[in-house]
């Protein structure tokens, strides 16, 4: 199984993150996603969240398993989502997407419209979309409830 840390390609132009997502290209592929935050900035840790969740929302469709990690809420880190898909072509499409939404240094306009995005998890919730994980969206509002108020 082949990794890809979106952390390790920020910088890169399109043409060689391809280059570099078809070094990686297998069947069973780990996205590494950064966790920023940690429980020292309260509520916005839920923001890595909400990032996880939507990524997760949108890989769901192009995969035949999905699986992702749990890391330390109270630390910085990473998430590990764990895919099995042959959408290779929509797949590379959706993680240029990904890497532009993460990479706040090359491109705010793409990192904060990716996180407004990610965001509006209602969107899901008015559709009954909510296909990703019901225990990462639970324990998304389970951090509002902690810090509210």
């Amino acid at each position: 199984m082949k990794q890809i840390q979106i952390s390790e390609c920020y910088g890169f132009d399109k043409p060689s993150f391809m280059e570099h997502l078809e070094l990686h290209k297998d069947d069973f592929l780990t996205i590494i996603l950064p966790k920023i935050s940690s429980e020292a900035d309260g509520e916005l840790m839920a923001i890595d969240y909400y990032r996880l969740f939507y990524t997760m929302q949108c890989l769901m469709p192009l995969c035949y398993d999905l699986f992702h990690t749990w890391p330390d809420p109270a630390e910085a880190g990473e998430f590990h989502v764990i895919i099995h898909t042959d959408e290779w072509e929509e797949l590379t499409s959706f993680l240029w997407e990904v890497l532009k939404g993460y990479d706040q240094d090359n491109d705010i306009d793409a990192y904060v419209e990716f996180e407004n995005i990610a965001l509006n998890m209602t969107r899901y919730m008015e559709h009954g979309d909510l296909l990703a994980s019901p225990g990462l969206y639970e324990f998304i509002m389970n951090i509002h409830d902690k810090y509210a108020g």
